[in-house]
Formats: C-alpha cells, sequence, structure tokens
C-alpha cells in the first residue's frame, strides 16, 4: 500500500462513517490568521459548503466570523492548490524563473529529500537549513510541528524571514519576559483608560481580532476612555475621543517623557508591584551589574522592615528597598529602580516635544491621567478573589517595533506600566491569550503557569521554542547563520536575506555553507520587504524544497521539490488546540477547547505537515528525539517541572511509532480523561468550562518578576561587541 493510500485509510477509519452522510456538520478551527477561531462547517454531498463562528464558543467572536473566515471555502476549491509533489525541471533559479514543473510521486519525493538530508547531516546539521513561518492554512502547525523537527535533526540555521521578522521580533520578545506571552492585549472588560499607539487590537487587526472587536466596542459603550497616538488618524484613530499625531519613530521620547513625569513629578506609582514582582529592588554595584551573594550567587536586595541585606528569594523578606544607598561587600549599590528613576530625569517633556512634534502639554496631560484612572492601590473583587485593579494602560504593537529603534521603543512603553503596576492585573494589560491554568476540572490536566526562574525572573511556563529567559550567551560567530549566537539576546532577524550578510558571513570565516533549504509556511522571497537580497542567498542554495498549499514566488524561483501541504479543512491538528500563548480566549472569557477537525478527505495527494515530519524522522532515524520534543510541549513538562514534579508521565513511550491520529488521541486523553479522546470531539465538538480569577488575573499569584533593569545586556556588552567586531 502506497503513502497515500495509507494516508487515506487511516482517515476513513475514524471518519469514514461521519463522511457517509449527505449533510452534516463538523466542529474545527479557522487557519486563516493567527486568532484561529472556533469554527463549524457545514458539508453536503462531501463537500464544505459553508463556514460560520461557533455562538457557545469563546475561542473567537462567539458566533460571528471575518470575511476571511466565511470564504475559506475558496481556497479549497482553489484551481491554483498543490495537489500532488513536483519537481523543477529547470536548472536555473531566480526570481520569476519558470520551474518548468514535472509531477513526481510521493515515494519519489521523500526519497530524494532523505538522501540530500542525510548527506548534508554526515556532514554538518547546519547545512540545513529551516525557514518556517504560519502559512495561508497552516495555522500553529509551523510553531509546533515543523520547529520541533529542526532541532532533532541537529540543526541550528534558522532562516526565518516573513511575518517572523517584519511582525513582532520586539513585541513578542518582551511579551515572554514581562507577561510570559507572545503579545498583550488590554483587559476591555474593566478598562477605563487606553493610550495607544501603533496597533489595532480591538479595532479589526492585530492578535484576538475577533473577539477584542466586541469587548472594545462595549468597553467604549460603557465609557471607556481611548486616546490615540498614532502617526495616522484613521483605523484606530477615528474611533478615540482624541488623536494625538506623532513623528514615526519617536513614540520612545515620548514614553520616556511620560514615564519621568510619573516617576520624578508627579511621584505617584506603584511602589509594591516595583518592589515584589520586578527586579527594580535588586542591588546594582558600581559595574553596574548586580550585587550577587557570596556563596549562592543570588542576586541582593535590602530590606527595610530590619534593614538586612537579603537574596530576593529569602522567605523572612518583607519591604525591598527600590530607593537609597546601601554598602554590601565593601562597595557602594542602589536598588536598579534607583538608577532608572535618576536616569529617566534627563527626558524633559519639552525635550520629547521637539523630537515627536507631540506639544509639551498634551505629554505632560496624558502622564497625568494615565495615573488618575489607573487608580493605584486599588482592589477589586470577583467571583470572591480579591485582585489588585489598575484600569488604564499604555498599548501598542507593530507602528512601534518595526523600526530599528524597536525593543528600545516597545520597552519603554512597558517602562509606563510597570510604573502604573497594571501587568495581568483588573483592568490593565493583559498576556495575550491565557498564559496560566489551573487545569480541566474533571481531571487536572491542561495545567500549566508561568514561574519564577533564573534569578527570580519570569519564565513562559508554555513557549514555542526556547524561552528568551535566561538569556543565552554569546558563542558565535560561527554556529546560527543569523548571527543569533552573537546577538544571543535577540530572536530572529533579518539574516542571512539581509543584503551585507555575504560580507558578514566572509569575515566570520564562512563557517560552513548551507546546502539544504526545509521551508513551510510563508513566501520568504517576498515578505522579507527587499526581494533581490533574499534571491541572492536563495540561488545559491543547491537543493531546497517546501511544503506548501499553493505555489508563489519562493517555491517558483528557488525550490527544487514542492510538497502539497492539504488544506486546513482536510487535516487533523493538535497544535492550534495548544496555542495557548496567543489563541485562547482572553480575559475572564471561559475555556473553550477545540480541536482543528477534518471535515473531508484531502484533495488529490495533499498531505498533513505532521504526517510527512513523521515520515522524515523515519527515513532520517531521529523519530525517538523528535517525538520527545513533541511530547515536552503537549504535556507542558517545562511549567510541570517548575511546579515541582520530577516525572512528568509521557504521552508517547520511547520506541513507539505513532500516526497523527494516534498522537491527537492520546494527547487529548492525557489532559481530559481517557472518555475525550479524538471520537469524542469528532462527535461533540469541543469543550468549555469557567475561568478563574486566578488563571486571567494571575500575576500576584504567581512568585515571579520582570526585568526593569536589563543586567543581561550589561553583563554581556564587551563580549557581544568584541565578537561582532
Amino acid at each position: 500500500m502506497g503513502i497515500i493510500e495509507q494516508d487515506r485509510e487511516r482517515y476513513r477509519q475514524i471518519f469514514g462513517e461521519r463522511d457517509k452522510q449527505k449533510d452534516y456538520w463538523v466542529y474545527s478551527i479557522c487557519a486563516l490568521c493567527y486568532n484561529e477561531c472556533a469554527i463549524r462547517v457545514r458539508v453536503v454531498n462531501g463537500r464544505p459548503v459553508a463556514v460560520e463562528g461557533v455562538p457557545d464558543s469563546s475561542r473567537g467572536t462567539g458566533g460571528g466570523l471575518c470575511a476571511k473566515g466565511v470564504t475559506a471555502l475558496m481556497d479549497g476549491y482553489s484551481p491554483n492548490r498543490i495537489l500532488y509533489p513536483v519537481k523543477r525541471t529547470n536548472p536555473k533559479k531566480g526570481l520569476y524563473e519558470d520551474p518548468k514543473w514535472q509531477r513526481i510521486s510521493w515515494e519519489e519525493a521523500l526519497d530524494t529529500i532523505t538522501e540530500k538530508l542525510v548527506e548534508a547531516r554526515k556532514k554538518d546539521p547546519r547545512v540545513t537549513c529551516f525557514g518556517f513561518t504560519p502559512g495561508p492554512t497552516g495555522g500553529m502547525k509551523a510553531n509546533v510541528s515543523f520547529a520541533r523537527f529542526m532541532p532533532a535533526y541537529g540543526s541550528t540555521s534558522m532562516v526565518a524571514g516573513g511575518p517572523g521578522v517584519m511582525c513582532g521580533t520586539s513585541a513578542h520578545h518582551i511579551g515572554a519576559l514581562q507577561y510570559a506571552a507572545w503579545d498583550i492585549i488590554p483587559d476591555y472588560r474593566y478598562c477605563n483608560y487606553v493610550l495607544r499607539c501603533g496597533g489595532n487590537e480591538g479595532w479589526g487587526g492585530g492578535r484576538h481580532a475577533a473577539s477584542t472587536i466586541g469587548q472594545a466596542a462595549a468597553a467604549r459603550e460603557r465609557g471607556m476612555r481611548m486616546k490615540v497616538m498614532d502617526p495616522q488618524g484613521f483605523t484606530v484613530g477615528y474611533k478615540g475621543e482624541e488623536w494625538i499625531p506623532v513623528l514615526p519613530a519617536t513614540d520612545i521620547a515620548v514614553f520616556l517623557a511620560i514615564a519621568n513625569l510619573i516617576a520624578n513629578e508627579i511621584g505617584i506609582y506603584d511602589k509594591e508591584y516595583i518592589r515584589h514582582r520586578t527586579n527594580g529592588a535588586y542591588l546594582i554595584g558600581p559595574d553596574r551589574l548586580f550585587v550577587r551573594d557570596e556563596k549562592d550567587q543570588k542576586p541582593l536586595l535590602f530590606d527595610e522592615a530590619d534593614g538586612k541585606v537579603k537574596t530576593y528569594d529569602d522567605p523572612t523578606l518583607k519591604q525591598p528597598a527600590i530607593e537609597g544607598k546601601f554598602t554590601v561587600h565593601g562597595v557602594e549599590s542602589r536598588p536598579a529602580f534607583a538608577l532608572i528613576k535618576e536616569h529617566l530625569r534627563q527626558y524633559e517633556p519639552s525635550w520629547a516635544s521637539e523630537v515627536s512634534t507631540v506639544p509639551e502639554e498634551t505629554i505632560r496631560r496624558l502622564a497625568r491621567e494615565l495615573v488618575e484612572e489607573a487608580r493605584i492601590g486599588s482592589f477589586i473583587e470577583i467571583n470572591g478573589v480579591k485582585v489588585p485593579y489598575r484600569p488604564a494602560c499604555v498599548v501598542g504593537y507593530r507602528g512601534l517595533q518595526t523600526h530599528q529603534n524597536s525593543f528600545h521603543q516597545y520597552t519603554a512603553m512597558h517602562q509606563i506600566n510597570v510604573l502604573l503596576g497594571n501587568q495581568d492585573v483588573c483592568g490593565g494589560l493583559l498576556g495575550s491569550g491565557t498564559v496560566r491554568s489551573l487545569g480541566y476540572p474533571e481531571t487536572g490536566g491542561f495545567k500549566f503557569a508561568p514561574y519564577g526562574g533564573y534569578d527570580g525572573m519570569l519564565v513562559a511556563g508554555v513557549w514555542f521554542s526556547q524561552p528568551p529567559w535566561p538569556p543565552r550567551k554569546p558563542s558565535g560567530p560561527g554556529n546560527n547563520i543569523n548571527f543569533c549566537d552573537i546577538f544571543s539576546h535577540t530572536g530572529v532577524n533579518v539574516y542571512p536575506y539581509g543584503e551585507d550578510w555575504e560580507e558578514l558571513w566572509n569575515n566570520a570565516g564562512r563557517p560552513f555553507e548551507p546546502e539544504v533549504l526545509f521551508t513551510y509556511g510563508g513566501n520568504v522571497a517576498m515578505n522579507i520587504v527587499r526581494p533581490e537580497a533574499a534571491a541572492r542567498f536563495l540561488e545559491k542554495v543547491p537543493f531546497a524544497f517546501a511544503l506548501q498549499p499553493f505555489h508563489n514566488e519562493t517555491t517558483e524561483g528557488f525550490c527544487d521539490i514542492v510538497l502539497p501541504e492539504a488544506h486546513y479543512l482536510e487535516v487533523l491538528d493538535i497544535s492550534s488546540s495548544f496555542g495557548v500563548l496567543y489563541n485562547y480566549p482572553i480575559g475572564l472569557d471561559t475555556w473553550s477547547f477545540h480541536v482543528r477537525m477534518p471535515v473531508t478527505e484531502p484533495r488529490g495527494e495533499a498531505r498533513d505537515i505532521q504526517d510527512v515530519t513523521y515520515d522524515l524522522a523515519d527515513r532520517l532515524g531521529i523519530r525517538a528525539d523528535y517525538d520527545e520534543l513533541m511530547d515536552d510541549y503537549y504535556d507542558f513538562k517545562l511549567a510541570r517541572q517548575a511546579s515541582g514534579e520530577t516525572e512528568v508521565p509521557r504521552i508517547i513511550e520511547p520506541g513507539e511509532k505513532v500516526t497523527n491520529i494516534e498522537r491527537v488521541d492520546r494527547t487529548l486523553k492525557y489532559h481530559f480523561g481517557k472518555e475525550r479522546g479524538l471520537e469524542w470531539f469528532r462527535d461533540n465538538g469541543y469543550l468549555n468550562w469557567e475561568k478563574k480569577p486566578e488563571e486571567c488575573y494571575w500575576r500576584w499569584f504567581v512568585d515571579a518578576r520582570i526585568p526593569v533593569y536589563f543586567v543581561g545586556h550589561e553583563e554581556d556588552r564587551e563580549e557581544v561587541k568584541s565578537r561582532a567586531e
């Protein structure tokens, strides 16, 4: 039995009887954007004919669906879909070259790909490059199924491109460090004041586009005030009570001036939050580094309650100082916040006005309004649980961080939110998705939470790749083709598609040459903004292959083999069910757990990426390593070990080789009980249960701090500089 016949037979064993009906509905998950809303699809005579939202689900709009989601059927029926494996017969590569495709079998395609991957791995795994981003119908599979294939293979050559570079690099990095989340969203249910800068979540775009539209509309109706600081005045600007024009990329000046006014002039800020939930109380020595305990090297603080110096995790710690001078180990030290507060004094509103074009009085007024509306020190009781109440925030997204100063600009914005103490508390800013779950009530499964890691800093309990904390140490050049081994505090970047990559790679001694490229999702040749620069790299890679539902400039110009990916209405996918960082119900919305179910068999010979990567893993002899990495994600191993579990049971035992269908079934039963496996979700659709305030407003229920003083940058400053030079 051939590869496709085996796939289809496995499908029919689970879905064959359902598909014999002339008219039926299937619950699933949309895949046409990051929000991945809950959907239900009507199938008549074996053909999908309608897509709708799910009224009783919090995953999405609660019954509505955007135009893109409704028209998803068009992609499934598109005559431009890739339905069979093809190979290039035109040896010339380049933008807009005709590849002269020739249809081949899956067996030939996988044989050729395996041969190239084996040869490259024997030489040096780094010569195989991997580029991925969620694509036209791929959903979360890029971040889970594909992303774990790369380390199992042994390569460090990440060549992201596309949205991974141009979208939210700084936002995701700071989101992880300060919110344990991919992004941030105002708590529209309780927020009374929003200063929005360069983003439109709640107005048809951004993270949680569908659900936040209704939440933001309801907030406006009950009187939430919104000021919009943005270079352009339409989209979100016309919805606010005030539009504040600003020169592009100068928001940082306004942010720093507002922080200065709050900390040094108004003088009202959340001191308790800074003391207990940031590293603002950590003592800094004259070398600008943490003063550490001589025995265990933990950062030290000064406890005003008894006048003693203690480690950050000392159980007797009561009132960490955030101002003053203290002698420790014979040298004078000061709390990090005291240094920050002093540093902010230079950023006068008059200076910020000259830089940004925002009037000085407007800057002063915004600072006053934020402090007044934040109600610092107040609490609210929700469902019997008392939580801090800070109903004001500053929020932004892509407009802030698609500039060269993106990290500094985005971090400066959050400096204001730190001063207000509004992070992951009622009315303030919430991490997108839900980053803490106390578990499904009936089984205790599906349980995860952020935690305090190295130096007590916040670590995301669930993350798609290596969490940004603790930061990696610089080790290059030579290990990473994108120089992340030098700039180790960053995420992905433009390299190797940058115009100066060849020059920099020469300077690094050309440690290895890329020989194989595996791309999934996206269209790097065009997504990277400068197609010619991307083409210069792509056309030099001897062998490239891709898994895609549609051809694009990258496949046609540079790929030697293209494998057909099944449309998202044709696949069984558990990865999107675990996209807890950014597509789970936000705020106090109920938990709604869905599974992406196939509504019909795949057309032609299209396949799901999980089946393809399993086949390749088997051929390469890396299946055990791949399954272990997959298990670590789906069983929430990182978060569970941090909570004290020494042994986390596996979903797939070592040595087992399961199919995608079996993995989905076992994962569901692992978390929700033996009676709620794949067949239960096929027949019942989804699970709802109430979300607790401690899950939504988790900040003061988790013993972890966030960085306001980025000591790692100071520690590695000279090392990064010397390696870069």
